[in-house]
């Protein structure tokens, strides 16, 4: 898929299919096992197209996404976000992919919401889901920031943009990369966790609501 931001073109056939083995039909238990069979499968292959703030598109194989996934989880729970919701809002960029990911994979209750949303539905959403942490596109940061205070459940502002002059406020960039020091440390929270087949997984707002 690519990723340009607010816009989403559709792959080309071609591009999507080349050189992607056939396989046998899996017994798919969990998302976390859907994804780590997938990102080995593929390893080799273009799982994403990225341009981000660049005039060319960025190659993101597979096995790259597993280890972003991986090192995000893990800065995750050191963040003390183990078993919490988490909310998610952005456009679609490669970074909302990894936060999602990296959140049902191991970390808690990933809590997706329309960034279109009036700031008053995305204040009473988050207020509703009693999310612990929020994950923004640098686009929506002063939406986010003005709710901070407001919210006493929150207790971690996180953008997918590359840094923020607020000092609350982290970045995905900067998650991933203490993310792989903790893991060359030793740090196995996030790989070695147990999903609970029958626990929320995803929390859905799928009407809005009005205060």
């Amino acid at each position: 898929m690519f990723f340009d931001n607010d816009i989403t073109i559709t792959v080309r056939e071609e591009i999507f299919m080349k050189n992607i083995p056939y396989h046998e039909a899996r017994l798919i238990t969990n998302l976390r096992q859907l994804f780590y069979e997938s990102c080995e499968l593929y390893k080799d292959n273009i799982a994403y197209l990225s341009k981000g703030n660049g005039a060319e598109y960025k190659e993101i194989k597979y096995s790259q996404v597993l280890e972003d996934v991986n090192a995000l989880g893990t800065a995750l729970i050191d963040l003390g976000l183990k078993d919490k919701k988490i909310a998610l809002i952005g456009e679609n960029r490669y970074e909302w992919s990894i936060s999602y990911f990296s959140v049902i994979c191991g970390t808690g209750t990933i809590v997706p919401l329309d960034r279109a949303l009036q700031p008053y539905e995305i204040e009473n959403c988050l207020k509703r889901a009693e999310v612990s942490a929020v994950i923004f596109s640098d686009k929506l940061e002063e939406k986010v920031s003005e709710m901070f205070e407001k919210i006493t459940s929150i207790k971690h502002l996180i953008t997918m943009g590359s840094t923020s002059k607020n000092s609350k406020i982290l970045s995905i960039s900067d998650l991933v990369k203490k993310g792989k020091d903790l893991l060359r440390s030793g740090n196995s929270d996030f790989l070695d966790a147990t999903i609970d087949e029958t626990a929320l997984a995803s929390l859905l707002f799928t009407s809005r609501y009005y205060i």
